[in-house]
C-alpha cells in the first residue's frame, strides 16, 4: 500500500525542514526566472550538505527517479489540477499545482 503526502509549498521562496520516510531533510524552493520554473533543493538536515540542487518542478515525472543513489525512498510528483502535465506557474504553486511525496507504507 502506498501513502501520499502533500509537501506544503507556497508561491513564495521558502526553506523548511521536513521528514521523508523517517529522515529529516531541508527543502529550499525558489522561483528561477531564467528557466522560468520553480526549483527545489534538498539538503541533509544534519550537515546542511546539498543532496539535490536546482531541480525544476516538472509535472508528469518522478523527480527522484534520477537520484536513486541518494537513498530517498519513494517518489516526488508535481500535479496541477486540470492538467497533470502543466508545470507550476509563479502564481499557482501550492494552490492548483502541488508537490506530492508518494511512499510505500
Amino acid at each position: 500500500m502506498e501513502q501520499l503526502f502533500v509537501i506544503p509549498l507556497t508561491n513564495v521562496p521558502q526553506r523548511f525542514t521536513i521528514e521523508l520516510a523517517g529522515v529529516a531533510y531541508i527543502i529550499v524552493c525558489k522561483w528561477n526566472g531564467e528557466m522560468p520554473a520553480w526549483t527545489l533543493d534538498i539538503l541533509d538536515e544534519v550537515t546542511s550538505q546539498p543532496l539535490i540542487v536546482n531541480l525544476p518542478l516538472v509535472a508528469g515525472v518522478d523527480l527522484l527517479a534520477q537520484f536513486g543513489h541518494i537513498g530517498i525512498p519513494g517518489k516526488l510528483l508535481v500535479y496541477t489540477d486540470g492538467d497533470e502535465f502543466a508545470p507550476p506557474t509563479l502564481d499557482n504553486l501550492g494552490q492548483e499545482a502541488n508537490l506530492y511525496y508518494l511512499v510505500d507504507a
